[in-house]
């Protein structure tokens, strides 16, 4: 019984933190736009960085907990855990599909 209350404990601390979010993604586009800055960037391929910055700082910390927040109103049983093991899995795509370590 002690790893599904971990498990729950986990989930639903996630989620609290969910509420840092959109200050993150504004700290991860900052960070693109210095490094851009930096490293001299086209206005384009400058937005693609903030992006990338954004999403790594903002989302993807946050992406188990957003999915396991929009499963948990579905009134089946196992579907917050559920939802949290496909923003897991989600995770890790986008995080080798950007490059970026875990």
């Amino acid at each position: 019984m002690a790893p599904v209350k971990g498990l729950i404990k986990t989930i639903f601390k996630d989620i609290y933190n969910v509420r840092k979010m959109p200050k993150n993604v504004y700290t991860g586009w900052k960070h693109g736009a210095n490094i851009a800055k930096r490293q001299n960037q086209s206005i384009f391929t400058g937005v693609g960085t903030r992006a990338k910055e954004a999403t790594k700082r903002g989302v993807l910390p946050h992406l188990p907990a957003v999915t396991a927040l929009f499963t948990c109103w579905i009134p089946l049983p196992g579907m917050t855990s559920s939802g949290y093991a496909l923003g897991t899995w989600l995770r890790k795509i986008i995080s080798k599909k950007l490059g970026l370590p875990l």
